[in-house]
């Protein structure tokens, strides 16, 4: 506090800098989990332009919490002493992301635009013509 009583602001630290899935070592076996996992749901749930901001965000965490997961379940059943409380926590978050992409695979729309559609029709009409 200041002699006046006030309380003092905090002290500026350093800035946080936010590190992205995709920003990550992909040499470390606990990073390519993760860009596979990604890699998988997204073609599970056919493709990265097939989702919305919120499925690609849950994608992602979805993706980092595998490996942690994981890890944790191998590590357990090596014998060694982890704290499972933490270990059930990381899995029911990822449970809980999981089942809010579910469970089945999503096929990719390939329907043709109206537009493009009469677009294909004119040229093969055009080339058919020019064949003739």
């Amino acid at each position: 506090m200041t002699p006046d009583g006030a309380a003092k602001p905090p002290e500026k630290g350093p800035k946080a800098r936010l590190v992205s899935i995709d920003q990550l070592d992909r040499r470390s076996k606990a990073a390519q989990l993760a860009l596979k996992a990604k890699n998988d749901i997204l073609a599970d749930l056919g493709g990265e332009s097939e989702l919305s901001t919120i499925e690609r965000l849950l994608c992602d965490h979805a993706s980092l919490a595998s490996p942690v997961v994981a890890d944790g379940y191998a590590r357990w059943l090596a014998g060694e002493q982890i704290p499972l409380p933490e270990l059930a926590t990381a899995q029911n978050a990822f449970l809980r992301i999981a089942g809010m992409l579910g469970r089945g695979r999503r096929s990719k729309d390939i329907t043709k635009s109206i537009d493009a559609y009469l677009e294909e029709a004119s040229v093969r009409e055009v080339d058919q013509v020019g064949t003739e």
